[in-house]
């Protein structure tokens, strides 16, 4: 009887490595060739692009407010006095600029947002009719 089990067991390898290789190579076709993804890679992308998609309809909106305040280049200036992107988001965060009072967005969403309008406020030459001034570099 063992040397039927050895000789089932000798037939058994060869078969079991290759379903093993088998099913690695289906799994990479599906992967790379059908773009399959697990649940948990396909639920980040979506968040990925729902943000993306959020920060863009968003943010021009807060480019606006910020642009319709009383004092725009005191404003700006304060913002491209902010030493990093923290102090910057916090501080359009703290300006009301981002969202209106109405709008509900989760934290995330809400930093990106403020990072985003911070940026693109920053990079503008003019707001309005007001010409910016670029932070000097040291």
């Amino acid at each position: 009887m063992s040397e039927q089990l050895e000789s089932a067991m000798a037939v058994g390898k060869p078969l079991l490595l290759g379903l093993v290789i088998g099913v690695l190579g289906w799994w990479a076709a599906l992967a790379w060739g059908f773009g399959w993804m697990s649940h948990d890679a396909a639920d980040r992308l979506a968040d990925h692009q729902t943000r993306t998609a959020l920060v863009a309809a968003i943010a021009p909106e807060c480019m606006a407010r910020f642009e319709r305040q009383a004092d725009v280049p005191k404003a700006w200036k304060a913002l491209n006095n902010a030493s990093n992107n923290f102090t910057q988001t916090s501080f359009m965060k703290k300006g009301g600029w981002v969202v209106t009072k109405d709008q509900k967005i989760p934290s995330a969403d809400f930093d990106a947002i403020a990072n985003t309008c911070a940026d693109k406020l920053l990079s503008m030459k003019q707001l309005g009719k007001t010409k910016m001034a670029a932070k000097a570099t040291s």
